[in-house]
């Protein structure tokens, strides 16, 4: 299986060079996708686990795609 969660529907401050987006998605510690929701939710193969945060801010305490 394929475990991501994707956490959906929020205002993502990932930090870095890289712009505010809606939507990210993960694998243990490792950051996936970052970007719109429906481009987040087009990585699950349909056994992921979805958090909707509708207008809350997050940060993630990982560092940045590429980094």
């Amino acid at each position: 299986t394929h475990e991501y969660t994707l956490l959906v529907g929020a205002t993502i401050l990932p930090g870095g060079d890289l712009p505010a987006c809606e939507a990210i998605a993960w694998a243990g510690d490792t950051v996936l996708a970052l970007g719109s929701d429906a481009e987040v939710r087009a990585i699950s193969r349909g056994d992921s686990h979805v958090l909707a945060f509708k207008g809350a801010f997050v940060v993630p305490l990982a560092a940045p795609l590429g980094a």
